[in-house]
């Protein structure tokens, strides 16, 4: 239908603000929900993890902190260390890595290796305490 001769029409402008969230408010809902539980999957989740629980657990003390676990020789003669970086505030963890290492013995019949995660963990010098329920294995 055509306006009459002597009718107005009225455009109706949309707040700079408002067209911003209905542009843009909807992706970025959908990209933090789809990277949240990347950020938090348990480590039994993740690929290479091993299937029993860790013979060793532990995290550091300080505002960028790492979560440790750790499986001493098994049966393939490996040690594996699976190690989560953490950071203080709302930037929350990253992912699990995991790393091996063969098994040598000393001459006293003890491990004489550890991972290269767990040595760089160790280099830092920090405190160690347990992992907090619900974080470590599960």
């Amino acid at each position: 239908m055509r306006p009459s001769a002597g009718s107005e029409i009225r455009v109706r402008s949309v707040n700079p603000r408002r067209r911003f969230l209905y542009r843009y408010g909807v992706r970025i809902v959908i990209a933090f929900c789809l990277l949240l539980p990347a950020c938090s999957s348990p480590p039994s989740k993740v690929e290479g993890a091993p299937k029993r629980p860790p013979d060793d657990s532990y995290e550091t003390d300080g505002a960028h902190a790492w979560r440790v676990l750790v499986w001493k020789c098994d049966e393939r003669n490996e040690r594996i260390s699976m190690i989560q970086p953490c950071a203080e505030g709302l930037t929350g963890c990253g992912r699990w890595t995991i790393d091996r290492t063969l098994c040598p013995l000393d001459a006293a019949g003890r491990e004489a290796t550890r991972t290269s995660g767990e040595r760089a963990v160790e280099a830092e010098g920090r405190g160690r305490h347990p992992i907090p329920d619900g974080y470590g294995w599960r």
